[in-house]
């Protein structure tokens, strides 16, 4: 391979590589003679039929395979000769080809640029929110715990159905174009206050008695999930079989016992440890937008493929929604002045993004970070318990899938390079209440790009 021209532009490279026909043909004749061994051609031997034989059966196949072999390799060696880092794929034109003359081909790609080391105590300050956890705290999460491991009884009393009772109803539902698919039900419990059916039906409900019948009015959601039936009136033809009130069960050693915790302080102290990981959890992710922000002001160049790349990935939800909808005149009349400016902003938060990743890469690469393969199988873990009864489908499918391993891989890699960074940064801390800490943490999420 030699090197005929090169072209620099930032991060912008060219090279035009030749590729001397000696060793193409060198090359060509070794394929062919390693696809004859054992062939089995009429008039010869297994495996001794001549070159010129082997040629006229095998050349065809055998030189655009090693032509695609010799592009593959001369960019490898390429990169290596060069030192380069690709920032992606190249885009490689075969200039010139043909028998017994030299291939003759350009690649043209962008390369990762060279990040300066970075002063992380002095570039990045942080004040890092802290919140203690109450006993009120603990006392809400077992509330919370009991009232999930509630059971239900009939009223000993006869009175009309509120709020946190479970009735059992039958129910007939129709609108103006006729009966609701799927609308109707017999025996159907339902927790008032749930939120389970639509806004409206369930407050109806509430003070009715046993054994009475009530038709419900109330309007589809405009946003409901059914297009056919958002924003129409319906009629619901309801009777109330049955009335149970909730019974919430006593928070005593007997309750831990069936929770899988031997006493009462048992079970607090497990949940007091959740509830301060849960807390550090939040301060985690605070801090985190602070030390983004910090090196989002690091000026580096962007490899424009990447930047593009990353403003496709961000705008693919809205532009498949677009064809959805078959606008198919939109693209062809002038852009107006909020479509502009809504591009310039997905733009800006495709640099961020190429930012941050890149400077992220090179600040763990440094410091030897690495997500270890425990690391990898819990968070895989994580993935299935998302899916009950599904768990061992979501394990084969990530431990097969490299790109899905990946898309794991990465977040835990950038976590533990924000807590190196966080550690060698200049930080304070800051004890906060724990509503302030959780509105802290709504603002980041809320402005997360």
């Amino acid at each position: 391979m030699e090197i005929k021209k090169d072209t620099v532009d930032g991060l912008k490279h060219t090279y035009q590589v030749s590729v001397a026909p000696e060793a193409i043909e060198m090359r060509v004749k070794s394929r062919i003679l390693e696809a004859g061994k054992g062939a089995k051609i009429p008039g010869f031997r297994p495996g001794k039929a001549p070159l010129q034989i082997l040629q006229q059966r095998y050349e065809s196949n055998v030189r655009p395979e090693v032509i695609r072999t010799l592009i593959d390799e001369s960019y490898r060696k390429l990169l290596l000769e060069k030192k380069l880092r690709p920032a992606g794929q190249p885009q490689i034109t075969v200039d010139s080809y043909d028998v017994n003359k030299a291939l003759e081909c350009t690649y043209e790609f962008e390369v990762l640029p060279e990040i300066k080391e970075i002063d992380l105590k002095k570039k990045v300050k942080l004040e890092k929110l802290t919140s203690d956890v109450e006993q009120k705290m603990v006392k809400s999460a077992l509330d919370r715990i009991a009232s999930t491991n509630k059971t239900t009884e009939p009223l000993k009393k006869e009175r009309v159905a509120q709020k946190g009772d479970t009735v059992f109803i039958d129910f007939e539902g129709r609108t103006k174009d006729g009966p609701i698919s799927g609308g109707s039900g017999k025996g159907v419990s339902l927790e008032l206050g749930s939120g389970y059916f639509i806004p409206g039906f369930e407050e109806q409900i509430a003070g009715m008695k046993k054994g009475q019948n009530k038709k419900i009015n109330v309007p589809f959601p405009d946003d409901y999930s059914s297009s056919d039936l958002a924003g129409k009136e319906a009629t619901f033809d309801c009777t109330l079989q049955d009335i149970h009130t909730s019974i919430i069960p006593k928070i005593d050693n007997a309750f831990c016992e069936k929770m899988g915790f031997k006493t009462l302080k048992e079970l607090e102290e497990a949940i007091k440890n959740q509830l301060v990981a849960e807390n550090e959890r939040m301060s985690f992710l605070v801090a985190k937008k602070d030390v983004l922000d910090a090196l989002d002001k690091e000026k580096i160049d962007l490899p424009a493929s990447l930047v593009e790349n990353e403003v496709r990935q961000i705008t693919a939800p809205e532009d498949a929604a677009d064809d959805l909808d078959d606008k198919s005149d939109k693209k062809a009349t002038k852009k107006s002045k909020k479509e502009t400016d809504e591009e310039k902003k997905m733009h800006g938060i495709a640099e961020r993004r190429v930012r941050l990743g890149l400077i992220l890469a090179d600040i763990g690469n440094k410091n030897n970070v690495e997500v270890t393969n425990k690391e990898l199988q819990q968070s895989i873990i994580e993935q299935a318990r998302r899916y009950p009864g599904e768990e061992q489908k979501v394990m084969e499918y990530f431990q097969k899938n490299k790109e899905a391993q990946q898309s794991l891989r990465a977040p835990i890699f950038e976590d533990k390079v924000i807590a190196l960074i966080i550690s060698k940064a200049d930080m304070k801390e800051k004890k906060v209440s724990q509503e302030a800490l959780e509105k802290a943490v709504k603002a980041v999420t809320e402005a997360e790009v």
